[in-house]
């Protein structure tokens, strides 16, 4: 009978508040509310929008897993990696070429 009462982790999620979730997660605040922004983490809002922001225990994890099954994240990496930025060259560099020849 004592399995009654005692309480069934799976039943129960545990969620994070932010301060925690940066405790827990070594992230910074802002990181964690941009991965939030852009949907890259699950969490919760109990009270509505302008209430407190719940995230579950594992929702780190959940993010990385996520990323790392996404076909479009590693396209993205590729394509970011071997593009150059628009715009001319900052002054350093064009001086540090003509420097060289």
């Amino acid at each position: 009978m004592a399995s009654d009462s005692a309480p069934d982790s799976s039943k129960h999620r545990v969620f994070l508040t932010k301060q925690e979730l940066v405790a827990r997660s070594g992230l910074s605040a802002a990181t964690i509310q941009r991965y939030k922004d852009k949907g890259r983490i699950p969490f919760y809002q109990p009270g509505g929008k302008g209430g407190r922001v719940l995230f579950p225990l594992d929702a780190i994890e959940a993010a990385h897993r996520e990323l790392a099954n996404s076909p479009a994240a590693t396209a993205d990496a590729a394509v970011k990696n071997t593009s150059k930025l628009p715009g001319p060259r900052p002054r350093w560099q064009t001086n540090l070429q003509t420097e060289m020849r």
